[in-house]
């Protein structure tokens, strides 16, 4: 099944951070960039063209952005119903948000608990470490998306920290990590600050994302808390214990996952959309079993699978990490840009683990 990362509002924020992936292409205006119900309407209704046996099927659902609650409440609140009365019986949705935080209040809580939406905010560590890049147009933001968070769980709404490596933390994964076990959300995910080809203020190097997430595993080892999950270290982890592995890019699972635009327009991940891939349609004039059969799509996967076999297979751990994702392939870095430091984890984890089962991973 297909997993659907899906952008409301294209990439309209409030929040004008640094580094933003999408600060160079930002929709103008943003009120024309806004999902409508129709669209929703629609890809509800094509779910039911690729599942069309009895099995029991579960789709994920990732509301995106740009900030996703600048769609507004009925909207989510409208969505989730056509999503009851549409869908087939033996087709299950999970649903999570992802969201800077600054705009929850106890409505937003209530609707999330209701409808049973995962949230994750974005914090990366810190005051200090936060309100370097991650400001609302010249104000910090961190006090704003940290009582989020805290209405969130004050709602009882399951929540998590995605927490971006940039150049102002990951010196100090003892205080990110610290403020993980502190924050009352003990689920973060990671994602590296890492720019293709280019220098800038926010960037981190292979080596010194490497040197962060084997820290933070070392940190995390120590503490012993079975409650506290760091996504990315915890696929690696998976990985040695012969467990499934559902990261995109570990999982090698990137044609599982496509972009749903605010007009309808069916994407490949945004990176791959960034290095000029076409749509590969649009749900309101294309069925989705058309739109996932797109050759076009499917020719690209299969010319990066074959560069990345041809360059990376003898590696001892291309079985992990497949050559990396495929958007540093596209644009011009091969192997992965990232593949010192990936090497670097991988290596530390394994051996640590090893020593801790005494030999038997």
């Amino acid at each position: 099944m297909v997993n659907v990362l899906i952008h409301p509002v294209g990439t309209a924020c409030n929040l004008s951070c640094e580094y933003c992936f999408y600060r160079h292409v930002r929709n103008a205006p943003p009120s024309r960039s806004f999902m409508s119900e129709e669209t929703f309407s629609c890809l509800m209704n094509n779910f039911s063209f690729i599942t069309n046996d009895d099995e029991k099927k579960v789709i994920d659902l990732i509301w995106h952005g740009g900030e996703p609650l600048l769609r507004g409440y009925s909207f989510y609140d409208h969505v989730a119903d056509l999503s009851q009365y549409v869908l087939p019986k033996n087709l299950e949705i999970h649903q999570c948000l992802q969201t800077n935080g600054t705009m929850i209040d106890k409505r937003w809580a209530s609707l999330f608990k209701k409808r049973k939406i995962l949230v994750g905010v974005s914090i990366d560590g810190t005051q200090r470490m936060h309100d370097m890049f991650r400001r609302g147009h010249s104000r910090p933001s961190f006090a704003e998306s940290f009582r989020g968070l805290q209405i969130l769980q004050d709602a009882d709404v399951p929540n998590g920290i995605v927490t971006v490596v940039h150049r102002g933390n990951v010196s100090h994964p003892d205080e990110v990590f610290e403020f993980l076990q502190e924050s009352g959300s003990p689920h973060m995910q990671l994602s590296a600050c890492f720019e293709c080809g280019s220098a800038d203020d926010f960037s981190v190097t292979p080596e010194e994302y490497s040197r962060f997430v084997c820290r933070l595993f070392d940190l995390w080892i120590a503490a012993g808390d079975p409650d506290v999950t760091i996504a990315f270290i915890d696929e690696i982890v998976n990985f040695f214990l012969g467990k499934e592995v559902s990261d995109c890019l570990l999982g090698d699972q990137c044609d599982k996952f496509v972009v749903l635009d605010w007009d309808g327009t069916i994407r490949t991940c945004s990176g791959l959309g960034n290095c000029g891939m076409l749509p590969l349609g649009n749900i309101h004039t294309d069925s989705l079993p058309n739109i996932l059969g797109n050759t076009s799509g499917i020719e690209l996967y299969c010319s990066i699978h074959k560069q990345r076999l041809s360059v990376c297979s003898p590696c001892e751990w291309y079985g992990l990490c497949h050559g990396g994702c495929p958007y540093h392939w596209l644009a011009g870095q091969a192997p992965s840009a990232l593949c010192l430091g990936y090497r670097q984890i991988f290596e530390h984890i394994g051996n640590t683990l090893l020593k801790c089962s005494g030999g038997s991973v």
